[in-house]
This record gives C-alpha cells, structure tokens and sequence, in this order.
C-alpha cells in the first residue's frame, strides 16, 4: 500500500503573511516529487532556515508585487546615514539575506542598479507604470553586473530607435 504524501511541518516567522502562505503548497509539491523511500528527508531537520536574522519590513507584499508585476515603485528611502530621498525604481528582485531583505532595481535617479534594503524603505507605491517589456533585459543586465549600458540604450538593440528609457524621458533629456 502506498504511503500517503504528507506537507512539511514548520513556518518561519519573517516571511511574512502573503509569503507565510505560499510556502507550504510549494514545499508539499517539492515532497510530492520525492521517492517514496526520501520524502521524510525534507521534514527531518536536515534542512533548516533560522527564525532569526532580517526583520520583516512593512510593505513586502507591494514590493514583491511589483516585481512579479513588473510595475514602476515610488520610493522614500532612508540611507545608512538616515538621510532621505525621493526615488523611482524598477524593481527586479526581492533578495534574501540572513542580515536583511534588499530590493534590486533600476534607480532612474541614480541611473544604474541599486539595492535597496527592504527595512530602510520608509514608503513605497505602484506608479501606475509598467516596464514589463524591459524587465527580462533589466533582470539579465543585474544579474551579469553589467553596470556599463544604460536602460535606453536596450530595446535599441532589438531594433527600435525610439525613446526607451524606463522613465519614459527621451534618452537625451
């Protein structure tokens, strides 16, 4: 007779809500996918992610929803120094870290890639905006650190000359 498959047992408290709740169907469909004779493995205690380290900042469910959505973000930001700027981004990605949850983007005031740490984000928004075209070239450019092209200068070269950079602004302005 075949065993049942059973759910991994355990939450980690930073997640947050939304993501709280995501985690467990994917772990039961990562334990669905295990033979038989190795699904206790993933609920033994070999595998562990502390409760400790970065704490949950407030407004992770629009952050990971822009990125998912690949939809612009007005931010208030507090730097190290706790001096505050306004800024534009494109978010690419949600990183987790042991030490704090980083937001990767576009900054259109910085005109390159930045990270941000989720915990010194003091508000954020959705503009409205999408740059859902751009993002996989985006995504691809953060990832191989190339810190050397300018976002206006990438649909260029899948051969449209018009005005492409994220802000929406011509290259030029």
């Amino acid at each position: 007779m075949k065993k049942s498959r059973r759910s991994p047992s355990g939450c980690n408290s930073w997640v947050g809500p939304a993501t709280r709740g995501c985690w467990r169907p994917a772990a039961a469909k990562i334990v669905g996918v295990l033979p038989e004779r190795r699904e206790d493995e993933f609920d033994d205690g070999r595998f562990v992610v502390s409760d400790f380290g970065a704490p949950a900042a407030a407004g992770m469910d629009v952050l990971r929803a822009a990125v998912r959505n690949a939809r612009r973000l007005a931010l208030t930001y507090r730097d190290e120094r706790r001096r505050t700027t306004e800024r534009i981004c494109l978010p690419l990605a949600v990183v987790y870290y042991v030490e704090a949850t980083v937001l990767a983007a576009w900054c259109e005031l910085r005109e390159d890639f930045r990270h941000f740490r989720a915990d010194r984000i003091v508000a954020c928004h959705e503009t409205g905006d999408s740059f859902a075209g751009q993002a996989p070239r985006l995504r691809r450019d953060w990832h191989a650190g190339d810190r050397r092209g300018r976002p206006d200068t990438l649909r260029m070269e899948q051969g449209s000359c018009s005005s492409d950079h994220p802000s929406g602004k011509s290259a030029s302005a």
